[in-house]
C-alpha cells in the first residue's frame, strides 16, 4: 500500500473508524518510517502536506 492510499484511509470518513485529523496522519507516518514506509517518501509526504496548507 503507498503512503499516499494510507493517508486517505486515515482521514476519510468511514462507518468502522474515527477520522483522523492530517496532523495526526503525518505523525503515524512519522512514527512508522523505516518499518512500514521508506523514510525518505515519509519525509517527502509530510513536507507536501505541510506546504498544501493541511
Amino acid at each position: 500500500m503507498s503512503i499516499v492510499d494510507a493517508y486517505e484511509t486515515l482521514v476519510s470518513k468511514r462507518p468502522y473508524k474515527k477520522t483522523f485529523a492530517a496532523a495526526d496522519a503525518v505523525d503515524i507516518f512519522m512514527a512508522v518510517a523505516g518499518n512500514s514506509f521508506d523514510p525518505k517518501i515519509t519525509e517527502l509526504s509530510s513536507q507536501c502536506g505541510n506546504n498544501s496548507g493541511k
